[in-house]
């Protein structure tokens, strides 16, 4: 990448995680395992900025290798979950030890299931928050369960907490994903 003043903000924020998730004490308050992340990676930035970072700067060019170098016919990438779809178990095997072994030697990043399973698309998938069939979608107990947290929270609200506009848009938001 040529833009400096972009590198220099990425260094910035890479620099100032260092460290970040060396304390045992901190990593149990946070619910990380002792071996994830490992000693010196990790990023100290929010969701929104991390997707970008990952979606756009840091898998953009896998995309491109997935695409033009392995000729996956069918390839769906969400932020850092990939999704690939072939005909046979045997060339699946072999494109998902191709994007393990460029993520580590291009990017120096483990994949944290390098032996994700392999499904028939005649099943389903959970992913996303959603059970997905060849036929169907529907939200995964998870989504459930949040919404319904918003719903009670929005019942029992009280005068000075969260406005009821900020939690009426939540739980537009959580509508949504349920009938997407």
């Amino acid at each position: 990448m040529r833009d400096t003043r972009f590198m220099g903000v990425l260094d910035a924020v890479l620099e100032a995680g260092a460290g970040l998730y060396d304390d045992p004490a901190d990593r149990a308050w946070v619910g990380l395992p002792d071996d994830w992340p490992p000693r010196g990676r990790g990023l100290p930035i929010g969701a929104l900025t991390s997707q970008l970072f990952a979606a756009q700067v840091v898998l953009n060019e896998l995309d491109h290798v997935v695409k033009r170098q392995l000729k996956v016919p069918g390839y769906v990438r969400y932020v850092d979950d990939l999704f690939l779809f072939g005909r046979g178990r045997g060339e699946l095997r072999r494109w998902r030890a191709a994007v393990v072994a460029w993520v580590r030697e291009e990017r120096d990043l483990r994949v944290k299931h390098p032996s994700a399973r392999i499904l028939s698309c005649a099943g389903h998938l959970d992913a996303l928050g959603y059970r997905i069939t060849r036929t169907d979608r529907r939200a995964l107990g998870k989504v459930k369960r949040r919404m319904q947290a918003r719903i009670r929270e929005a019942a029992t609200r009280r005068p000075g907490q969260a406005p009821q506009v900020a939690l009426e848009q939540s739980l537009a938001s959580s509508i949504g994903v349920m009938l997407f």
